[in-house]
């Protein structure tokens, strides 16, 4: 009874530790996609004290790779107070969000900027308030690390005005 026992609990490990060991022949884009981040967070930070060249009369690029492109577009807009961001362009690229020429009130924000599969894509916020007496061309940049590569995909929505900024 005693070796009946003990070759039945040796036979029961053996089986417990086969199926442990089992793996799948094949592992399928599913089984790969649920074990990887599907969104992973792209560190970026807002360029400032920027306008858009007068001459410019067609949509920005939503991805600007050199200085040479970048002044083609944007001037700096030095004052006493305040001076433009630095752009090493050897390391970063500058993500553009650009609205239309308006007269009204236009609030551009940043929600998240992602790294999903191939694509970059930016979550930003439009707020609308009210009108003005003059035109303006509000827009965003957004540096960017180039290790950060991917398609830009930016995706607006709609929020409040804020009339405390």
């Amino acid at each position: 009874m005693n070796k009946m026992m003990i070759s039945l609990g040796i036979s029961c490990i053996g089986v417990m530790i086969l199926s442990a060991c089992h793996t799948p022949a094949q592992n399928t884009d599913a089984t790969i996609a649920i074990h990887q981040s599907p969104n992973i967070a792209v560190p970026y930070q807002l360029a400032q004290h920027y306008f858009i060249r007068n001459h410019i009369n067609t949509r920005l690029p939503v991805k600007i790779t050199s200085a040479t492109e970048f002044k083609h577009y944007f001037g700096e807009a030095t004052t006493m107070d305040n001076v433009p961001t630095p752009i090493d362009f050897e390391h970063y690229y500058v993500i553009v969000v650009e609205h239309p020429l308006t007269t009204s009130a236009i609030q551009l924000n940043v929600l998240s900027l992602k790294r999903i599969q191939t694509q970059i894509v930016l979550n930003y916020s439009i707020a609308t308030g009210k009108t003005m007496s003059y035109q303006s061309h509000p827009f965003l940049l957004l540096l960017v690390p180039k290790s950060e590569e991917g398609q830009i995909i930016l995706k607006s929505h709609t929020a409040a005005f804020n009339t405390h900024v």
